[in-house]
């Protein structure tokens, strides 16, 4: 959540600098939020090292989480914060296309795969996390590849759309 209001400016500064060709300086901020992302996770991964004690202490012994939810957690908001980045890019400048289909597909994805997870692998509330992963295809593949192809190959047409 504190990403997300961190990254939030990134939108609006975005779209000033595609439009003014400060391509230098989305390059720069792109950078800078990956940097910070990174060291989120690093925070992250020191969280999940001392959760079993965190929730022993927080829910006094009564529920037991399993390591594996914990782990899938935060590789779920890791991809999420790491798509967030050029999503935001992308919205800034209205590249909308691509998300728009790709928003029409991800449910029927999540919804399939969790299914699938569920109920074929057996997989349980875990299948939740690796469901909304792959849902998230937008995010953590086409948005990245989108924002290489705007800013680094200076592609138009369904890129820039």
């Amino acid at each position: 959540m504190g990403f997300g209001i961190f990254l939030t400016p990134f939108w609006s500064a975005s779209t000033d600098a595609f439009f003014k060709n400060d391509i230098a300086w989305i390059k720069k901020a792109t950078k800078k939020y990956l940097q910070i992302g990174f060291l989120l996770v690093l925070f992250g991964v020191g969280m999940l090292l001392i959760s079993d004690k965190v929730y022993e202490i927080w829910l006094k012994g009564q529920v037991e989480v399993d390591f594996t939810l914990s782990l899938w957690g935060l590789v779920f908001v890791s991809s999420f914060m790491f798509g967030s980045i050029f999503v935001n890019f992308l919205n800034g400048i209205s590249a909308l296309k691509i998300q728009f289909w790709a928003s029409l597909v991800s449910p029927l994805i999540f919804v399939g795969s969790a299914y699938l997870l569920i109920d074929y692998f057996g997989m349980g509330l875990h299948a939740l996390y690796v469901s909304s992963l792959i849902a998230n295809f937008n995010g953590i593949i086409i948005a990245p590849i989108q924002y290489y192809f705007i800013i680094y190959k200076k592609k138009k047409g369904l890129w820039i759309r």
